[in-house]
């Protein structure tokens, strides 16, 4: 080959890693709707505000994860009328039909509301599904269920499934015909789960498992109130072995919120958030984050916003009065002794002190 001439250059195609997605929900307008208990006024929030908020959480969170991870915003809303459009699509409004919404975060029309939760114990490990806060007993929810089905096939509705051990559950306590499951978000997993029939007991087309997001290679779905202690639907509800939550005296129940001080390390397990340093560091941007909304609302509601303004029986939904995780055998009476009278800024100032 001449000095003159040049050799061609043949590089193999590139293929780009596919990112892991962490799936991150929110819809903080709705979170905050028990405002209207608290403020002297009926002006609206500032939604522009909560946008902002919510923003902040996912840019935050997309720096701790790891760059081949993606995190995917979605708001309840965009579920919800998605899921209603598709009930109307498919016919799925029809009296023939009856609809049960397992999901607080959607507001279905025409849907009878399962008030269903996963339950931990005080440590923090999954004790199975059980009934919401100031909800009936899952097994009385059941046999309303089966009552006003009254042999009708059954659209399950919800936000999500992982691995359609929700769905299972309903089918087998509450003995119904499923005709469909419509949902949100759907893990890889959980389509071919709902498709055996042997573990549903019931054959199911692929058209009628229908989702409105589906995800290839999902790394986690957290829900973003579980980073905001005082938050409904915040955390893991402590609850007993029989599907109840646990109250204290006054009412309250109690919740483990998916950040630090609260999981005592557990946020690899939770939140898929592996490195300590980075579980403490956005822990504490949601602390500080969180105690700015406050300070926000009190100026909003020209008031003091104590702990016992937001939670405890007379408020439906309820918010769940947040707690450490234990990690021995022991029970978390330190939770109790939480006095409610305090103010909510203060406590979530004395919990960013606990891990700073």
């Amino acid at each position: 080959m001449s000095s003159t001439e040049t050799k061609e250059v043949v590089t193999e195609p590139h293929h780009a890693e596919t990112k892991r997605e962490f799936i991150l929900t929110s819809d903080l307008r709705r979170e905050v709707m028990w405002l209207n208990k608290l403020m002297p006024n009926k002006r609206p929030i500032d939604t522009l505000y909560l946008k902002q908020f919510e923003q902040a959480i996912a840019d935050k969170l997309a720096t701790i994860l790891d760059s081949n991870i993606e995190v995917v915003s979605l708001q309840f809303s965009f579920l919800e009328e998605s899921i209603e459009r598709i009930l109307d699509e498919r016919r799925y409004r029809s009296d023939k039909f009856f609809r049960v919404n397992a999901s607080r975060e959607l507001n279905i029309h025409g849907a009878y509301n399962l008030d269903m939760t996963r339950l931990a114990n005080h440590r923090g490990e999954h004790l199975g599904h059980g009934s919401r806060s100031h909800a009936q007993p899952l097994a009385d929810q059941f046999i309303m269920i089966r009552k006003e089905a009254n042999g009708r096939p059954v659209v399950f509705i919800d936000d999500g499934t992982f691995k359609g051990t929700t769905v299972k559950r309903i089918v087998d306590e509450a003995g119904i015909k499923l005709e469909a499951v419509v949902v949100g978000i759907a893990f890889p997993g959980a389509k071919a789960s709902l498709l055996d029939h042997h573990a549903t007991g019931q054959y199911l087309d692929p058209d009628r498992i229908i989702s409105v997001k589906d995800f290839v290679n999902p790394l986690d779905w957290v829900p973003m109130h579980d980073f905001l202690p005082f938050f409904v639907g915040c955390g893991k509800v402590y609850g007993h072995q029989d599907g109840v939550p646990y109250y204290n005296d006054e009412g309250f129940h109690y919740c483990i919120p998916y950040i630090e001080p609260f999981t005592r390390g557990k946020m690899g397990d939770w939140a898929s958030i592996e490195d300590p340093i980075k579980a403490v560091a956005f822990s504490k941007f949601c602390l500080e984050q969180d105690i700015e909304l406050f300070r926000y609302i009190e100026e909003y509601c020209n008031k003091k916003v104590l702990i016992n303004d937001l939670v405890g029986k007379d408020l439906i939904p309820s918010i769940g009065l947040p707690f450490e995780r234990a990690t021995d055998s022991t029970n978390p009476v330190h939770a109790t002794l939480v006095d409610t009278k305090m103010r909510v800024i203060d406590f979530l100032d004395a919990s960013l002190q606990k891990i700073d």
